[in-house]
């Protein structure tokens, strides 16, 4: 077996490596912009409502549940990364 042919799939693997670790960040800085949106835009709605400028106020509902999901989803993933971050610190090398 050629010695290409060996190491071509290791070079995918490396590059998903690479990018993920590159990638995780912005994946994170993009998720968390995301949720800000939202609770952004519930607010928004929360406020035309109130001002009489939204009539239907089941789009009002939906966008603030939206935005307390995702807010509860992003404290969730927070305290995994927190709990597996301490989990790593108590190991011994």
């Amino acid at each position: 077996m050629p010695v290409n042919a060996v190491s071509a799939p290791l070079r995918p693997a490396q590059a998903v490596h690479q990018a993920s670790a590159a990638g995780f960040g912005e994946l994170l800085s993009k998720a968390i912009e995301s949720v800000n949106q939202q609770e952004w835009e519930a607010q928004r709605l929360s406020l035309a409502l109130a001002a009489g400028e939204v009539d239907d106020i089941h789009t009002v509902t939906i966008a603030v549940r939206k935005a307390e999901l995702a807010l509860d989803l992003t404290l969730a993933v927070r305290n995994k990364v927190i709990d597996a971050y301490q989990e790593i610190m108590r190991m011994q090398v």
